[in-house]
């Protein structure tokens, strides 16, 4: 999921995003954990990116 987002920019599927986890949230659950999932995703890469130049 990563180095597909860093190649593509674009945020990946909540479905991608809900098979990578190792606990399935519950249906109610599910937007709020892909968010922050993806939230932190981004940061995540910002970082990396900020300190490679």
């Amino acid at each position: 999921m990563i180095s597909e987002y860093h190649f593509t920019s674009k945020a990946p599927l909540s479905d991608t995003v809900i098979e990578a986890l190792n606990e399935k949230p519950k249906i109610r659950e599910r937007k709020t954990v892909v968010d922050r999932v993806i939230d932190r995703l981004r940061d995540l890469t910002a970082t990396f990116d900020e300190g490679m130049g």
